[in-house]
């Protein structure tokens, strides 16, 4: 293989990302292709993947679907030695196997945007309109309203008054 390069391409779906078992993500399509390329006694790897991952909603908690790009290139090295040096991957297999899965996983999930919500007008109306109580200051529903928002608390009515006090 030196000199050659390796191609191989993973679809990973629903399926893929459930047996991962993650809270945050557990549904997707994405495309994964990597590329092997013997480097001296390494491999180079590069890894694009493509597709869209699907997220709760920060909001509204339903699923929303975000777009993933990312590209990445790797070292791989046969033996043992420190995981915690960034681009380097230590394949401790004595048949040289290596199992990306975790890997393309964790590229992906990093590839995610911090704020992940649908587009403005497309959350869960329900729990926008619980957002909008929280957040607002609203009633709440007729059940018994936001408790957030029933009566002030004395505590602060005391110290309100050191305020009122000092003036």
């Amino acid at each position: 293989m030196a000199g050659d390069t390796l191609h191989r391409e993973f679809v990973l779906t629903d399926s893929f990302f459930e047996s991962i078992d993650s809270p945050v993500l557990n549904k997707g399509n994405v495309t994964a292709r990597v590329d092997v390329r013997r480097v001296s006694h390494d491999f180079e790897l590069t890894v694009d993947c493509d597709g869209v991952a699907v997220v709760p909603c920060d909001r509204c908690l339903d699923d929303v679907p975000v777009d993933v790009h990312t590209h990445e290139v790797l070292v791989a090295k046969l033996g043992s030695g420190d995981d915690s040096d960034d681009g380097i991957i230590w394949v401790g297999n004595p048949d040289g196997v290596l199992n990306l899965a975790w890997h393309l996983f964790e590229t992906i999930a990093l590839a995610l945007p911090c704020k992940r919500v649908h587009p403005d007008g497309q959350c869960n109306e329900e729990m926008a309109a619980r957002l909008h109580d929280y957040e607002a200051g609203g009633d709440g529903d007729e059940e018994g309203g936001n408790p957030r928002r029933q009566g002030t608390d004395p505590r602060w009515d005391a110290l309100k008054e050191l305020l009122n006090n000092n003036k």
